[in-house]
């Protein structure tokens, strides 16, 4: 029962942070009143990390036509996407680059540009996807034998968290992001804290983890791969909150990201127009049946992949 469950934590911690390509699976559609009779739209799109998936192509098509359809200067994608450079210049660690393609995120960001598009690509997890995916992936192997994973150091995990930390600091939004904001930070920074990175800064990841036991490895693998995520959606505010000026934003990232955000924009003055496909939790264990592995396989709901074209109904209807 032990070993199923752990071996469940693994697959949910890889599949929403290493492998970070999937289809889209959940259509948020929310408005605000920018000036009298004039909308702004925001709409999120929520993808689930599955890029084998057959629905990837199709949609990832569908999602590039439908850019095609407005002229570049009115509209903004907020995308996270680990296999494109980033709004800050960045795309590897330590000569590491991460590389996700085959699903509706992987090298988004780079596609958009080249459509001259205005994009924000907020990710930033590029040493902690380089150095953490390769344990994630061999969890029951030598915790030294990944070679990313020795080369990078803790100190280039922690920098590239504070570094994000200080840019949220500086963000300057108005009376509701800015208390969003702080308490991301405090959250945050609390957190890094209790994890003491700072002990071992100048030593490779690999080295952090060998002074962790057995029963709480995976825990703590799991604990420094998410415990930052609210930095990635007080960035999308942050980019919603600079580009008011555009008819229609895109975020398009985790499910978990979108609705986070679509929240925050509820407390904006934005309010729904449309919801489409499963916004429920992906995942739901079914009662007592953590017995065995193939009951937890059977555990694991997938939600279905959301048909895209619903939103030619509601361009249409709102333009």
């Amino acid at each position: 029962m032990k070993y199923a469950l752990i071996r469940l934590i693994i697959s949910l911690i890889t599949m929403c942070f290493y492998d970070c390509c999937g289809y889209f699976y959940q259509i948020h559609c929310k408005r605000k009143e920018v000036s009298p009779g004039v909308f702004q739209f925001v709409i999120g799109l929520g993808d689930y990390h599955d890029k084998n998936h057959p629905s990837n192509a199709t949609q990832r098509e569908y999602f590039e036509g439908l850019l095609k359809r407005f002229s570049p200067s009115s509209i903004k994608v907020i995308v996270e996407d680990l296999s494109s450079v980033n709004s800050d210049g960045r795309l590897m660690c330590c000569n590491y680059a991460i590389k996700s393609y085959g699903g509706v995120l992987g090298n988004l960001a780079d596609t958009v540009r080249r459509m001259n598009v205005d994009v924000d690509n907020v990710e930033y997890r590029y040493c902690r996807v380089a150095s953490l995916g390769p344990l994630l992936m061999n969890v029951h192997k030598k915790v030294d034998m990944p070679r990313s994973s020795s080369v990078i150091m803790l100190r280039d995990v922690r920098d590239e968290i504070v570094r994000e930390i200080k840019k949220v600091n500086a963000y300057n939004d108005g009376t509701y992001l800015n208390t969003l904001y702080k308490e991301v930070i405090v959250s945050v920074e609390r957190a890094l804290g209790q994890l003491e990175l700072g002990k071992y800064e100048y030593n490779p990841v690999t080295d952090y983890f060998k002074t962790v036991s057995k029963k709480k490895y995976v825990q703590e693998l799991e604990k420094l791969c998410v415990f930052d995520s609210p930095l990635l959606d007080m960035h999308m505010m942050h980019s919603i909150a600079r580009s008011q000026d555009k008819k229609i934003i895109f975020v398009v990232a985790g499910g978990s990201h979108v609705e986070k955000v679509c929240n925050y924009l509820t407390h904006m003055g934005y309010e729904n127009v449309a919801i489409a496909g499963d916004n429920a939790a992906v995942y739901s264990l079914l009662k007592n049946t953590l017995g065995s592995g193939q009951q937890i396989k059977k555990a694991v709901v997938r939600p279905e992949p959301v048909d895209l074209k619903v939103l030619d109904v509601f361009i249409n209807t709102a333009y």
